[in-house]
């Protein structure tokens, strides 16, 4: 598989919520959207689960959101 910048650098966002990793990112909503469509057509999977699957199993990390104490 092939990544844009773009879609690299959002790459470990994925399991973060939309608004965050588009903040994170200094885009738009809809681009963090676009790029998250992307990445899970160019991976081959119908969702976004199958897609992070996929690629944790390549070794690629994703960032947790920290628990509220």
């Amino acid at each position: 598989m092939t990544f844009t910048p773009a879609e690299q650098r959002a790459l470990p966002l994925l399991t973060q919520p939309e608004k965050i990793a588009a903040h994170r990112l200094g885009v738009s909503q809809s681009a963090f959207k676009y790029h998250k469509a992307n990445i899970i057509r160019k991976t081959g999977t119908a969702n976004l689960c199958s897609a992070v699957a996929t690629l944790a199993a390549q070794g690629q990390a994703f960032e947790c959101l920290e628990g509220r104490a």
